[in-house]
């Protein structure tokens, strides 16, 4: 809603009603959208697995197969069409790690590149590669199946149809200097985290981050699949618990990928979060749930 930012949540909301008249009742109306028939409804486990299986997971067979295939595809177009040599391909998103749903699904690809000098050389020709890897990919024989988003500073988004417009998948892609390699010594992890800590540059950073999707990505694909339907289950909330995102409303939660930084430090919609929160522990399917260690936070459910 406004773009100052504030050391607490009382300061900002202080701001808010001092000068946008932006009660809490307002905030909280505005964070809240139960869907009809949301998960919160259902009164027993049985119930939520079903829906789980039923509705989440995606759906295995001939469609699923051929899915795959043409990922595999976009994803061979997107490193042939890239402006500069390849020395290393990365595969992340929910798709490569098992945690994609029937409805949406995302996939991040990284292209490490020699022909980055380092960070600065990366950070200063990323623009100039990003945008020529879009213009290559429209004139290609795939473009009518690819819709571009609204890029970032680091990487080229769109999604891409299915065939027969089936479903889409998006796609984040996103060039890299290499800094780690494919299997770094316990030496140069040491140095790498060292000075991804002392490193105060928020750009920066986010190139570091690139070169942990490896890592974030086998994490996630040994869980076990009680772990992903976890995931599906805490994104599908999300987007059925949360009131439309609009210029006043911005609740969002991160999935950080970096150890060493807090990525949620500047958000400051937590506490829009913890009301949709606390208003879901009110729902059925939480009923005669144990409020105890480790679950207990907060004792005013």
């Amino acid at each position: 809603m406004c773009r100052r930012q504030f050391g607490t949540i009382h300061s900002r909301e202080h701001h808010e009603e001092q000068d946008h008249h932006f009660t809490a009742s307002k905030k909280a109306q505005m964070s809240t959208g139960f869907s009809p028939g949301n998960i919160l409804e259902y009164r027993t486990p049985q119930e939520l697995q079903a829906f789980v299986q039923e509705k989440l997971r995606p759906i295995s067979g001939p469609v699923s197969l051929a899915c795959a295939v043409e990922i595999e595809a976009i994803i061979s177009v997107i490193k042939e069409y890239f402006p500069l040599p390849v020395a290393r391909l990365i595969k992340g998103g929910s798709y490569i790690k098992g945690t994609d749903t029937q409805v949406w699904s995302d996939v991040d690809i990284v292209l490490f590149s020699e022909a980055f000098e380092n960070l600065e050389d990366c950070k200063k020709k990323l623009p100039e590669v990003i945008d020529d890897l879009g213009k290559r990919l429209k004139k290609s024989s795939w473009a009518s199946r690819i819709t571009m988003k609204k890029r970032t500073q680091f990487s080229l988004r769109f999604n891409f149809k299915r065939y027969k417009n089936l479903h889409s998948h998006s796609f984040d892609i996103m060039p890299c200097y290499e800094m780690l390699g494919p299997a770094p010594s316990t030496g140069l992890k040491w140095s790498f985290y060292h000075n991804l800590y002392l490193c105060h540059d928020t750009d920066k950073i986010q190139l570091y981050t690139m070169s942990l999707l490896p890592y974030q990505v086998e994490f996630i694909k040994e869980c076990t699949v009680q772990v992903k339907d976890l995931i599906r289950l805490v994104k599908y909330w999300f987007r059925t618990s949360f009131a439309m995102p609009t210029e006043q409303n911005r609740p969002f939660v991160l999935d950080p990928a970096n150890p060493t930084f807090n990525v949620c430090e500047n958000s400051n919609a937590w506490d829009e979060v913890a009301h949709v929160a606390r208003r879901s522990l009110l729902k059925p399917l939480f009923n005669g749930v144990p409020a105890k260690e480790p679950w207990l936070f907060t004792n005013s459910w």
